[in-house]
């Protein structure tokens, strides 16, 4: 597939017009999920081969202040680059107050072709004002929704998943399920040699077809892989009676009842904490935080620790802990004032960001993850005007302490199986891989949402009726770069000039 990208600033004034076109190269990114979906669609397909895929997955655009590497295996965007203006294909709404967004212009556009694809878009002179050194085309509604995050909290209350369904993942193995709580712990095992504590799923190695697992035991931590397709089957009995496992063990010592993790993508590096409490809002309490390198295969015990007296708030939330490693991440509530906490280790200081809104369950469980030096916090931003809850995406950028908004929803998955869990997010082994995985069953029936559902799948946008949305309990997150174009010179938007986004795809013969 072949893109060419130009762009038209006009001055309102003099009627000066300065045009910038590059053409741009295609990222891993759809490649990868689709490979992911081809081997992985034991559930509801959500690859329909009767339906065409690119209006949605490559239907949103985006203009960001910094140029990209041209590494096709990076596909988010990277910790310090800002997006400055977005749109979707066929959205001519207005949106006045979002100031980054680009109306779709059908009249110039041309949709018509099989193998080709012009979508263009205007941004009025108080729209996309800035620097802009790169564009990306991306999925339809993360350019339609702000995916990639605004400095403002725009709210539209909309319903547009953040989340492509890809697939179903077998869950278990002979050795039994991992656990799954509403507050995302697990609990302590007494022994590796005995059977006793849980295992939690912590992150996922699609390109090896590998989903790992942890338990902390009192004398050491126990590791598991195994494959996320079946091994046999078997008409007598289920698939799981086989479906076989590595594990490994590291002694060391530990205490507590309970035990809770974060997966850092970035690090590749599991980070745990062990607490005598399962209640997901505390008040402040010493927490050690220990260390398991996926890569060196080493763990350290104590490896950082939050101290007791340097937490001020009244309540804070040890369940929904961000760790990387300088800094664990923590939302704190008092007086009905939300704010995003940074407890730097080697200091022991705390940065407060107080948030433009209410901000909640989305610290509750395990649903952040980090891809890029980005934070990805789900289910995080809700207005409750009217009782209506729109659960939204919030982006935190570690290199420049600042906080954007989406309106990308991650609506909260409950179950009747785990008495209204929180549907955790099990994260991929590095960034240069986009499967992400929920880990709990799938829909059943009745009007129970069991496991992972949206509305958000290849081929399909909208719909209210849980059965006419796909089913899985894997999935990629909205906010990919489909492509790179970088300018050869970045263009300058002012409140002087309009500015016309043409964008052409082309299907290249092999």
């Amino acid at each position: 597939m072949k893109g060419h990208v130009k762009i038209e600033l006009t001055d309102v004034v003099s009627g000066k017009k300065d045009v910038y076109e590059q053409d741009n190269m295609m990222t891993n990114a759809l490649a990868k999920m689709l490979a992911f979906t081809s081997g992985h669609s034991m559930g509801q397909s959500t690859l329909n081969v009767y339906a065409s895929h690119w209006y949605y997955l490559l239907g949103g655009v985006a203009l960001f202040d910094t140029a990209f590497d041209t590494d096709p295996n990076h596909f988010y965007p990277p910790a310090g680059t800002n997006m400055v203006g977005c749109g979707g294909v066929e959205d001519a709404n207005s949106y006045t107050w979002v100031t980054p967004w680009g109306i779709y212009n059908a009249q110039e556009s041309d949709l018509s072709q099989t193998d080709t694809k012009k979508m263009v878009w205007d941004f009025p002179t108080n729209h996309a004002n800035g620097t802009i050194a790169s564009v990306a085309l991306t999925h339809r509604n993360t350019g339609r929704f702000w995916g990639f995050g605004t400095s403002a909290f725009h709210n539209t209350q909309t319903t547009e998943k953040n989340r492509i369904i890809i697939g179903e993942s077998i869950r278990n193995t002979s050795k039994g399920l991992g656990g799954a709580y509403e507050n995302g712990y697990g609990t302590i095992g007494s022994s590796l040699l005995t059977a006793d504590g849980t295992y939690l799923d912590f992150c996922i190695d699609a390109e090896n077809d590998y989903k790992y697992q942890a338990k902390v035991c009192l004398d050491g931590i126990s590791i598991i892989k195994h494959k996320m397709s079946p091994e046999k089957l078997d008409v007598f009995r289920s698939s799981t009676t086989y479906q076989s496992f590595v594990e490994e063990t590291y002694a060391e010592t530990f205490t507590g009842t309970y035990f809770y993790v974060f997966y850092n993508t970035d690090e590749k590096c599991l980070y745990f904490w062990c607490l005598n409490s399962n209640n997901y809002s505390v008040s402040s309490m010493d927490i050690y935080i220990h260390k398991f390198d996926m890569t060196s295969k080493i763990l350290t015990k104590n490896w950082g620790h939050i101290v007791q007296n340097a937490i001020s708030s009244t309540n804070f939330y040890p369940t929904g802990l961000i760790i990387t490693n300088n800094s664990a991440y923590y939302l704190s509530v008092s007086s009905s004032v939300y704010k995003l906490c940074k407890y730097t280790f080697s200091s022991g200081t705390i940065d407060n960001i107080t948030l433009s809104a209410n901000t909640d369950a989305g610290f509750r469980g395990r649903r952040a993850y980090v891809l890029q030096g980005k934070i990805y916090i789900q289910g995080a931003v809700y207005n409750s005007a009217n009782s209506n809850y729109a659960w939204y995406t919030l982006i935190y950028d570690t290199s420049t302490d600042n906080v954007y908004y989406t309106n990308s929803n991650t609506t909260r998955q409950y179950n009747s199986t785990y008495s209204n869990t929180y549907e955790q997010t099990i994260p991929p082994i590095d960034n240069e891989q986009c499967v992400f995985g929920s880990m709990l069953p799938v829909y059943s029936s009745g009007n129970s949402r069991l496991g992972l559902y949206s509305s958000f799948g290849l081929d399909y946008e909208g719909g209210s009726n849980y059965l006419n949305n796909s089913y899985a309990n894997m999935w990629t997150p909205g906010h990919y770069l489909a492509t790179k174009c970088n300018l050869a010179e970045p263009a300058v938007k002012t409140a002087q000039r309009t500015m016309k986004l043409t964008y052409t795809i082309t299907k290249e013969e092999e």
